[in-house]
C-alpha cells in the first residue's frame, strides 16, 4: 500500500490543489435554449417544456406559445421552413413561438373586429436576485415570416409572483399595467437575423419570475406592413421566435472550477450546454479556441490553462479554469485492471465497484489523498461521490488500480 502511495504521489507531485467549489450560478434562466421537454404535446404539435409555461393557463384556445423544433408530422410548424420562420434556432434544437400582435378587423358578415390574446410566457428563477445588484438580460427574437405586419413590443418582465394572481383576476389578455425592466423600443423586422433584445437593471431583491412577451397596450404598439403601402391586409398579426435567454450579473467572478484528467484523456470544462453559449474560450496565451457554454479539451502537459470570457453587457468577465493531468499511461492502468469492474463510469451521483475477492477498497484523489474507504460484500462496493469535484479519481482494491471519472 505504502509503495503505491509513494509511487502515485510522485507520478502527481506536480499538482498543487484542486478547487472543490460548486460552479457559481451564471445564468439564472433554468432552461435558457428551451431544451428541456416534457413528453405531453403543445398546439404545434411539438413537446411542450418543463420550465416555461403559459402566463394564463386558463386561456388555452389562443394564448398557447409554441415550443418548435424539426418535426416531419408538423413539418408547417418546424425549423427552418417557409411557412413559419426563416431561421433556426440559434442555439440546441429548439425556439419558443410568441404571439405578439393580433387583430382581425374583419371576421365575418356583420362580426365586429376580433382581437386574439398575446401570449407570455413565463417561468421561475434558479434564484431570487439580490437586492441591489445589477443584471445583463439578453434575449434573441425573430418575427414570423409570413406575418402582414412587423411590431415592436417585446419586453422582459421580472416579478415576485404577484403576476400570476393579477392574471388570474385578468381574461383581457393585454397585460398594459406591467413594466418590463428591459424593452425593445424599435420595430423588429430582420427575418434572416436574430434581433438581440438587451440591457441592465438593479434587482429589488424580491424578483423570481421572469416573463417573455408583448406588454404594450395596442395603441402603444408601433405597427409596419411587411409589404410598405399596403391596404389590403386583413390580419394585423405577428409572432415572435425567442432563443437563447440570459440573466447575469453584471459583476460576475470566478464561476469556473479547476478539474484534473489523465494525460491524454479528454475533460469536460465550463458551464453546462447551451447556458452562456456565445461564451467565448482561448489558450491562456489568448489564442481563440471556441465559442461555447463549455468544451473538451485534451491537455498534452500537466498544467493547462484555459480563458473563458462572457459578455454580460456592460464589459467583458474572464475567468480561467485550470486542467491538470496526472501522467498515467493508458497502458499502466489497462495492466493494472484485469480484474477490476468500476459502473457506471464516467458518473455523477455514485458507482459500483466490483473484485473478485472481499477485502477493503480505497478511493483516492489525484495527489495521493485517501477519501473513502469501504469493505467489499460478496465482491462488490458501492462509494457515494454526490459530494466531489468533478474529475478523475482512484480506485484500489489489492493490487488492482482504476481510475473513475466524476462528471
Amino acid at each position: 500500500m505504502r509503495a503505491f502511495l509513494k509511487k502515485f504521489w510522485y507520478s502527481s507531485i506536480f499538482l498543487l490543489s484542486i478547487n472543490t467549489n460548486i460552479n457559481a450560478q451564471v445564468n439564472l434562466i433554468p432552461d435558457p435554449s428551451f431544451e428541456d421537454t416534457l413528453q405531453s404535446y403543445s398546439f404545434y404539435g411539438q413537446k411542450n417544456l418543463k420550465q416555461w409555461k403559459n402566463l394564463d393557463s386558463t386561456r388555452i384556445e389562443n394564448c398557447l406559445f409554441g415550443y418548435l423544433s424539426y418535426s416531419s408530422s408538423q413539418f408547417n410548424h418546424s425549423l427552418p421552413h417557409t411557412s413559419s420562420y426563416y431561421l433556426n434556432s440559434r442555439h440546441g434544437n429548439g425556439v419558443i413561438n410568441l404571439t405578439n400582435y393580433w387583430i382581425q378587423p374583419w371576421v365575418a358578415q356583420g362580426q365586429p373586429p376580433n382581437t386574439l390574446v398575446r401570449s407570455v410566457a413565463r417561468s421561475k428563477l434558479k434564484s431570487k436576485l439580490v437586492l441591489g445588484k445589477k443584471y445583463c438580460v439578453k434575449s434573441f427574437v425573430t418575427p414570423l415570416e409570413f406575418a402582414e405586419v412587423y411590431t415592436n413590443g417585446f419586453g422582459i418582465y421580472f416579478d415576485n409572483g404577484q403576476l400570476d394572481t393579477i392574471v388570474a383576476k385578468d381574461s383581457s389578455g393585454i397585460y398594459s399595467f406591467v413594466a418590463p425592466q428591459v424593452q425593445n423600443q424599435t420595430i423588429i423586422k430582420d427575418t434572416q437575423n436574430w434581433t438581440i433584445v438587451a440591457g441592465t437593471f438593479i434587482a429589488d431583491g424580491k424578483e423570481e419570475f421572469i416573463s417573455l412577451g408583448n406588454f404594450l397596450s395596442d395603441a402603444n404598439t408601433q405597427v409596419m406592413p411587411v409589404i410598405p403601402g399596403d391596404t389590403t391586409i386583413l390580419c394585423e398579426c405577428t409572432e415572435m421566435a425567442v432563443d437563447d435567454v440570459s440573466v447575469i450579473p453584471v459583476d460576475l467572478a470566478n464561476w469556473l472550477i479547476d478539474t484534473s484528467v489523465l494525460l491524454n484523456d479528454s475533460v469536460y470544462i465550463g458551464l453546462p450546454k447551451y447556458e452562456v453559449p456565445d461564451a467565448i474560450w482561448y489558450t491562456y496565451n489568448m489564442q481563440r479556441i471556441d465559442t461555447a457554454s463549455g468544451i473538451w479539451v485534451k491537455p498534452t502537459q500537466a498544467v493547462t490553462k484555459y480563458i473563458q470570457a462572457i459578455d454580460v453587457c456592460d464589459r467583458i468577465a474572464y475567468d480561467t479554469v485550470t486542467v491538470f493531468a496526472v501522467p498515467l499511461s493508458n497502458n499502466n492502468w489497462q495492466t493494472q485492471n484485469l480484474n477490476l469492474s468500476i459502473t457506471p463510469n464516467p458518473t455523477t451521483n455514485n458507482f459500483t465497484v466490483t473484485h473478485l475477492s472481499t477485502q477493503q477498497v480505497f478511493l483516492f484523489n489525484t495527489i495521493g489523498k485517501v477519501l473513502q474507504t469501504q469493505t467489499t460484500k460478496n465482491g462488490a462496493v458501492q462509494f457515494d461521490v454526490r459530494g466531489l469535484a468533478k474529475g478523475i479519481y482512484v480506485v484500489k482494491c489489492g493490487m488492482q488500480v482504476g481510475k473513475v471519472v466524476v462528471q
